[in-house]
Parts: structure tokens; C-alpha cells; sequence
């Protein structure tokens, strides 16, 4: 075990540094995944380097296509090196590293030399600003005009490989098989009591269904435009996706956001919808959509989620009785704030504050980073 509490806190702080660095390259990890990795690494295996990668390659490889991009990260982030065949294959025994003092410090004892060179690497490899992580995490309300085509590249690139992942765990869970132990003992007796043969059950296709709900009132002009390209790479992935935009009125986007859309179709589309940057009545375009589409688009296996800053004009108690409608007849309700991602705010606007009690999730989605983190809760979506 680990006894320096001083060298437990630091490589806590380097793991998490690891899962940011990870998904910012598109690698997915999870809050469960991290946590499990810090508590792996406290049961002092960080001393085994090789122990130490197959150990956390066990918490974050959830099927094996993710194992060669999962290899790629460890080496640049832990070793800095260049040969990937080199990874978790370090010419330093096990014995030495686990007599070396602790007083080091965990990464000092993999080589990094020092606080001040553990400091650069870590500049480097994770806060280095380049340009790609600069946008991640700029918010797309104050991003410059000129770097809007730029930002745009870089999230279509993400979130098709985050939607690839996706398909990945769709695929992997649909192919775990169940014995039906009854028929297989039954049909054993046929062969003398020996289960030579192994009987599945069949599993039930249950097709799960995405709604999505895009508030495109003026004030969520300067985030519409990139959570209408998300939407659409959602398209991608989940079988069953219904889209809607709403302002003062609700209107169908399923069928307008063909895959192939290019950027400038979709800046043309926002023309022809209706009351674009408009008036806000979340309230109103809720009841609509109860009233015309609930019947038939929400089920127990629904995931809906709204994307809206929740600055309603509706009159009061109208918003919390039409999304408690829409609450007792889905799987879960997912609220995208865009302005939760500003220092020092709180959902006070009536309309988030009637909304709040009826949600599962309440979350932001102001930049590309905090986009591709929904990607956790889109898979058991």
C-alpha cells in the first residue's frame, strides 16, 4: 500500500490528468472508470509498471477495437516515448522500482526525474495550448467568426468517432448470450445427461428511441448552430432519433437534417425555419408537442433531451406541467444548459427552476468538450 500521503494525493492528480488528456483525444472514460483507476493505482501497483498498464487497460477498454488507441495514450502521457511496442515494457525490474523511496514521488520513480520535469511533461502533454484544446474549450458564444469553419471541422471529426464508439457498445452488448439452462438440461438428457449442446435464450429486439428538443430562440442564437450539427451526428448512431426546434413554435427537424448536410445547408437551413432567433415559449412548443407527438414518440425506452438556456416567457406553472407529462412516460429526461457552463451560474430563471423537479440530468453544453463528456450518458441511452 501506499503509506505517503503526499504521493497518493499527487498520483490522483495525475490520473485525472491522464483522463483528461485521453478524452480530449477522443478516448472515452467515464466518472466510474476514473474513480476506479485512482482506487487500482492506490493499492500501490503504480510500483509494477507493467501491472500498471494491464491494470488500467482492465477499467478502460470496454471491448478490444479500443486497446491499440488506449496503448497509444499511456505511452505518450506516462512514458513519452515514440515505439509503441515499448509500452508497459519498461527495462527497469519491478524490484528496484518498488525499493526505490517513496519520498520520490511516483512519477519520479518512472523516470520522470524530478517536480520540474514532471511539471513540463505534464505542461506539455496536457495543458500544452495548442490550438485543437484551445477550442475545445472556448465557449461557442465567444468564439470569433473566423474560427467558427475551424471548430466545426474539429467537432464533426470527434463526434463521429465518438458516435463509432457508441455503435461499438451497441454491438457489444447486443452480443452477450444468455443460456436457457431449462432446454439445455432438457436437451441434455437426449445425450445421456452430457450438455453437449448449449441452448440461448433469444432475446427480445427492444429499439430504444432519442428525442431531442433544440431551443433556437434568440438567446440561444450563438449556440444553436453547433447543437444543430450535434443533433445531427447523433442521426448517425442511435436507430431511432426524432428532432425538433422550437422558439415560439414547434417544428420537425427529423427529416430536415439529412446526414449529408453539409455547413453552408445548414446555415440555410435556419432560414427556412420558423421564428428562428425568436421569442421563447418552452411552455407552449412542450404542450404542442404532447399534444401531437408524445403518443406516439415517447415510451419507457426514450430518452428525451432538451437543449435550452430555460428563460421561458410562458406564463407560470406551464412549463412544469407540460414536462411532467413528458416525465412519467419516458426512460429519462436530459436537460442541456449551455449558460451552466458560465463561472457562477445558477438555474434562479423561473422557467430552469420549474423545469429542474422533472429532470434526471441537468448538465452544460457551452463547448465541444462538454459535448463530447454527454457521451457516457448517450451510451445507455
Amino acid at each position: 500500500m501506499l503509506s505517503d500521503t503526499k504521493n497518493t494525493n499527487g498520483l490522483a492528480s495525475h490520473l485525472r490528468d491522464f483522463i483528461h488528456f485521453a478524452r480530449r483525444r477522443g478516448f472515452p472514460i467515464s466518472i466510474q472508470q476514473g474513480l476506479d483507476m485512482i482506487e487500482v493505482a492506490r493499492t500501490g501497483i503504480i510500483f509494477q509498471k507493467r501491472a500498471f498498464y494491464y491494470a488500467l487497460k482492465a477499467v478502460c477498454c470496454i471491448d478490444k477495437d479500443q486497446i491499440p488507441q488506449f496503448d497509444e495514450l499511456f505511452r505518450i502521457f506516462w512514458f513519452g516515448g515514440e515505439d509503441s511496442e515499448s509500452v508497459g515494457k519498461g527495462k527497469m525490474r519491478i524490484e528496484e522500482i518498488q525499493n526505490l523511496p517513496k519520498k520520490h514521488g511516483t512519477l519520479t520513480i518512472w523516470g520522470y526525474g524530478g517536480s520540474n520535469q514532471e511539471g513540463d511533461h505534464l505542461a506539455k502533454t496536457v495543458t500544452g495550448a495548442n490550438s485543437q484544446e484551445r477550442l475545445m474549450k472556448v465557449d461557442f458564444s465567444s468564439l470569433p467568426d473566423m474560427e467558427t469553419g475551424v471548430l466545426d471541422e474539429l467537432a464533426q471529426r470527434l463526434w463521429r468517432e465518438m458516435s463509432k464508439r457508441l455503435k461499438k457498445r451497441l454491438r457489444s452488448k447486443k452480443g452477450r448470450d444468455v443460456i436457457h439452462m431449462r432446454q439445455t438440461i432438457r436437451k441434455s438428457l437426449e445425450q445421456g445427461g452430457d450438455p453437449i449442446y448449449l441452448l440461448l435464450k433469444q432475446k427480445k429486439k427492444r429499439k430504444k428511441r432519442l428525442v431531442l428538443l433544440l431551443d433556437i430562440s434568440g438567446s440561444m442564437e450563438k449556440y444553436s448552430f453547433f447543437l444543430l450539427r450535434f443533433i445531427q451526428a447523433l442521426q448517425m448512431y442511435f436507430e431511432k432519433v426524432e428532432s425538433f426546434a422550437f422558439s415560439t413554435r414547434l417544428e420537425r427537424l427529423t427529416d430536415l437534417l439529412q446526414k449529408d448536410l453539409v455547413i453552408s445547408d445548414l446555415q440555410q437551413l435556419s432560414s427556412r425555419i420558423k421564428d428562428w432567433s425568436g421569442g421563447t415559449r418552452i411552455g407552449h412548443c412542450l404542450g404542442t408537442f404532447n399534444e401531437t407527438y408524445s403518443h406516439r414518440l415517447l415510451s419507457s425506452r426514450t430518452t428525451l433531451i432538451i437543449l435550452s438556456d430555460g428563460l421561458d416567457t410562458d406564463p407560470p406553472g406551464m412549463l412544469s406541467r407540460e414536462l411532467e407529462k413528458i416525465s412519467s412516460r419516458v426512460k429519462e429526461v436530459v436537460w442541456l444548459n449551455p449558460l451552466k457552463g458560465k463561472p457562477g451560474y445558477q438555474p434562479e430563471a423561473r422557467g430552469m427552476a420549474e423545469a429542474l423537479p422533472h429532470l434526471d440530468h441537468f448538465q452544460t453544453a457551452h463547448n465541444l468538450e462538454s459535448i463530447l463528456e454527454l457521451e457516457s450518458l448517450l451510451a445507455h441511452a
